[in-house]
């Protein structure tokens, strides 16, 4: 091995590769594992997957190169991987060999498929297809005219949600189930056309939802016998004001859904309801929760097996309800619930429910903060968990009986994607601020954790590590707040170093230990600058108050709070105080426009990507209502005389305060915050006569996601850092 130093590069971040997702057959004691890495020249991802035993030995790449896999599972008791090939499912040993595309007497079923999911037997098949239903609310124009065959680049809509963050809805997601059966003599696996279900035929509600989820939405019991499965029944503007979510059973041969959610049985031809009778869509709701519980109970009232608490409030899980998982046993259901109806960022809770009893509890009373993933121990009693707080992502565990949460790791660094290995042991993916995610096997009973992937390890090794400290700032109101601080590698206290503030998104997405392919601190380190990354108002991990400050009030608290981390940085000595810089994307873009209207001379440089500059602007040009009307308390046209504060406090409306160089990128395809905000905030400096840039991309949305697009992209960012910071 070369102990040659390397450098950090803009090129080596794109190309370093990244963890996907695994798998574990406990029959085969087997793990299988997706890398995807980008190739510069091609300027598209590649793929490949690989199988280990459960230690991390015996690594094996048993994909072939070019081949654009997704989605790999172990099926036949870990004697088989199934996966995705150019959207057509194939199967094969697990070796790698005898790969042989599934079998079905009409082609068509097997492609153009966005998902899949066996039965634990392998006697059903669930494929996810795209579907065009005939009102759905946004049609292409050679859909509408058949003639015009070539005018697929105009859409006409008719209701809202006819752009979601990158895409035009003019197609939902939707489940298809059929029978299937394995030739074990002639090894094929042969798909029944004729024995299609489509569930949700006569309906244009999405399933999985859009633009984020997939088959993990979707779940077989043992048997093979029920399906259970999350579902948004809304469409158009109804859909972008809720955000109310149930989760359903679907047993073979009925004609009626259990909504676990509400606790009613519900016929599959009338699954329409109008629980917003009364509601004013047009204002947060979070002021109408009570006209929405009246309207439910009206709807649900007499039919629900759940009972009223002392209160005399029956629970019926109005806002979120994700990710349902089934105990071992499948005496009991659990899932992410949000209390409120029209709040995305609501405190997560785990929820049960009890098959037999049917009663519904929670079991994370306490924890007031967001819960990414969770699963079922062996012991049909115990949960496990990875939720966030001060900043870490880091695994729980709960149970259903005692409903105390204990904390299992302690670590500075980011887990996601916990699943049972055994008894005293988990999986589960890690990564930090310096290091991309890997596989680690974590002991349950004192948090230790072992590495057993190391995909990254030649193109990061001797490469120095920038330093990463946690500090404690005060801010305004002489709160605590927690920052990250990062330090360039061989960092010398000695030195001046320019410095940055980096302003998160979301707006209620924590500043943890993420490794990111964009805005990545081990690169701006390597770059040679000082970052400060100060969790400010409005972040979850922090507890409820801490997190809803920012609801309604994004100029005040929040703003303050990043001038209190940037001012708290500068009075170090290694810092130059007149070599300062901004950055951010999202809300942290917004941040950035705004900041650099009253940030007083603190700041040299400034970089806004996909920001909101005109509030006012945004909210009638976004698709998420539901976001729009609760952060911003409603639309902006309730109050003309007494505007909300976030219209009134607009960036746009401290442009003649503008007095440094700021860099704009946007993409075109960004339906989350149009491209329209990137060009007027250019336009406003250019007009200014400020030294300002517009780096815009045609071909992709809120987020860069195509490799010689990203490279661009980093390049222009630090050339512009360079120029003003150096």
């Amino acid at each position: 091995m070369s102990s040659e130093k390397k450098e950090f590069t803009n090129e080596l971040l794109i190309t370093l590769k990244n963890l996907s997702g695994y798998k574990y057959s406990k029959e085969k004691d087997k793990i299988i594992y997706l890398t995807s890495q980008s190739d510069l020249k091609e300027n598209k991802s590649k793929k490949e997957l690989y199988i280990m035993n459960s230690d991390g030995s015996d690594v094996k790449l048993i994909s072939t190169p070019g081949e654009t896999i997704s989605e790999p599972n172990f099926i036949l008791n870990g004697e088989k991987i199934v996966y995705l090939l150019k959207d057509e499912l194939y199967f094969m040993n697990i070796d790698g060999t005898n790969k042989k595309k599934v079998i079905c007497d009409k082609p068509e079923i097997n492609s153009n498929i966005e998902g899949f999911l066996f039965s634990p037997n392998l006697d059903k098949l669930i494929l996810i297809k795209m579907v065009k239903p005939e009102n759905i609310q946004v049609k292409m124009g050679n859909d509408v005219y058949k003639d015009c065959d070539r005018a697929t680049n105009c859409y006409i809509a008719d209701d809202l949600c006819y752009t979601h963050w990158n895409t035009i809805q003019n197609q939902v997601q939707r489940p298809f189930i059929y029978d299937v059966k394995y030739n074990k003599e002639k090894d094929v696996i042969i798909i029944d056309s004729k024995s299609e279900i489509n569930i949700l035929e006569k309906y244009t509600f999405e399933c999985p939802s859009s633009p984020f989820g997939g088959i993990e939405e979707i779940i077989f019991n043992t048997k093979g016998d029920k399906v259970y499965f999350m579902l948004k029944r809304f469409t158009g503007r109804e859909y972008v004001v809720s955000t109310n979510i149930d989760i359903f059973e679907y047993t073979f041969g009925k004609n009626e859904l259990l909504n676990i959610c509400k606790g009613v049985y519900e016929n599959i031809d009338n699954l329409k309801v109008n629980i917003y009778e009364g509601v004013d869509f047009c204002r947060s709701f979070k002021e109408q929760q009570n006209i929405i519980q009246k309207n439910v109970e009206k709807i649900y009232g007499e039919k629900t097996f759940y009972k009223k608490d002392k209160n005399g409030k029956i629970d019926f899980n109005l806002g979120y309800n994700t990710d349902p998982l089934l105990s071992p046993d499948n005496t009991k259901i659990c899932w992410k619930s949000m209390e409120r109806d029209g709040y995305e960022s609501d405190i997560t809770k785990l929820c049960v429910f009890d098959f037999e009893t049917k009663e519904k509890y929670y079991i994370t009373e306490g924890l007031d903060t967001l819960i990414i993933n969770h699963c079922w121990g062996n012991d049909n009693k115990t949960i496990y968990f990875i939720a966030v707080w001060d900043a870490v992502y880091q695994i729980y565990k709960t149970d259903i009986i005692n409903k105390k949460v204990e904390k299992i790791t302690d670590e500075i660094c980011n887990y996601k994607g916990i699943s049972i290995l055994d008894d005293t042991h988990l999986l589960a993916m890690k990564c930090s601020m310096i290091k991309p995610l890997d596989l680690y096997i974590i002991d349950i009973t004192n948090g230790e954790s072992k590495q057993i992937t190391f995909i990254n390890k030649e193109n990061l090794e001797n490469i120095p590590l920038p330093k990463v400290e946690k500090k404690l700032v005060e801010t305004f109101d002489k709160k605590q707040m927690l920052c990250w601080i990062i330090y360039p590698p061989n960092f010398d206290p000695n030195l001046k170093y320019p410095a940055l503030l980096y302003c998160q998104g979301g707006p209620q997405s924590p500043v943890s230990q993420f490794f990111s392919s964009r805005w990545n601190f081990f690169l701006m380190a390597s770059h040679g600058y000082i970052i400060i990354a100060p969790n400010r108002r409005g972040l979850p991990g922090f507890g409820k108050e801490w997190l809803e400050e920012i609801s309604g009030d994004y100029y005040n608290c929040c703003m303050k709070d990043y001038l209190s981390a940037i001012d708290y940085l500068k009075q170090e000595k290694y810092v130059d105080e007149n070599k300062l810089g901004a950055v951010g994307a999202s809300f942290g873009g917004y941040s950035v426009y705004w900041l650099a209207g009253n940030h007083e001379k603190r700041f040299k440089a400034f970089i806004s990507h996909a920001g909101m500059f005109n509030i006012e602007a945004f909210y009638y040009e976004t698709e998420e209502m539901w976001f729009a009307n609760w952060d911003n308390e409603g639309a902006p046209w309730l109050n003309k005389e007494n505007k909300f504060g976030n219209f009134l406090h607009s960036p746009h409306l401290y442009v003649d305060k503008w007095d440094t160089p700021i860099l704009c990128i946007h993409g075109e395809k960004d339906y989350r915050i149009l491209h329209s905000q990137g060009e007027s905030a250019f336009h406003a400096a250019r007009m200014r006569n400020i030294p300002s840039k517009l780096l815009m991309f045609k071909d992709e949305g809120h987020w860069i996601t195509k490799p010689q697009n990203a490279l661009i992209w980093q390049r222009e960012f630090y050339a512009w850092l360079d120029k003003w910071l150096k």
